[in-house]
């Protein structure tokens, strides 16, 4: 039988349930970035553009966790260009998508 401890979470315990889930996260966070990468290849496209740029956080999972990865993967293997610039000044990595 667990006994469920009432009253404040210490930061072992937090960081214990942070550590249960955070692989969770940065998958689905990687599913999310390829959702929305892709509306905005399909929206700069219509206008005639070649490239697609967005950010994201450093902290997050997808950064942390190596996920950014997978979606670079994943688009380099539909053909596109895809690099990650990471300016060191700022708390985000933008990943630039191009098709020319």
């Amino acid at each position: 039988m667990k006994i469920i401890k009432r009253g404040p979470l210490s930061a072992d315990e937090a960081r214990g349930l942070a550590e249960e889930k955070k692989d969770e996260l940065g998958e689905k966070e990687a599913e999310e970035l390829i959702k929305r990468l892709q509306r905005l290849i399909k929206e700069e496209a219509s206008k005639g553009l070649f490239t697609a740029k967005i950010s994201v956080g450093k902290n997050s999972a997808l950064v942390k966790g190596g996920f950014i990865h997978d979606v670079v993967s994943h688009y380099r293997k539909l053909g596109f260009k895809v690099d990650i610039f990471d300016s060191g000044l700022t708390f985000f990595q933008t990943i630039v998508v191009s098709w020319e």
